[in-house]
């Protein structure tokens, strides 16, 4: 008879623990699958990216940062160029807001300077993973 009774306590405490909505709530997250949280960082339009430039002499491209992170994230990014001599210089760095769920494209405008055959532009968001380049000739 001990037994049936503790039997029926427990019985009943497990049910009134999994009715607490904090027990029904942490069910349901560990059986859904849920989203993973991620942001693209891109070139857009590959085919129009400046291939061969004048040192000294502006060029523009674009860029997208694309937000999936569930959230309004503020990205920092930076724009790169590296000669072939290993110089390396900043030539844009600035800070957006990309809302949840939300792109913006971005227009960035560097120079190569002169006497370097070729040149590295990278495209990175600061103290993240994401990061894109190509590569244009002087």
């Amino acid at each position: 008879m001990w037994r049936l009774g503790c039997a029926v306590v427990a019985v009943a405490a497990v049910a009134a623990f999994a009715w607490s909505p904090s027990f029904r709530d942490e069910v349901g997250a560990s059986v859904a699958q849920q989203p993973t949280p991620f942001t693209e960082l891109f070139l857009d339009d590959h085919a129009s990216l400046p291939r061969q430039v004048t040192p000294g002499v502006p060029a523009t491209f674009h860029f997208t940062i694309a937000n999936h992170e569930g959230r309004a994230v503020a990205y920092d990014y930076r724009v790169t160029v590296t000669g072939a001599n290993g110089s390396s210089a900043v030539a844009q760095r600035a800070t957006v807001e990309v809302g949840a769920g939300a792109s913006t494209s971005i227009a960035a405008t560097f120079t190569t300077t002169p006497g370097s055959s070729s040149s590295v532009i990278s495209v990175e968001l600061v103290d993240r993973t994401e990061n894109v380049h190509f590569e244009v000739r002087s």
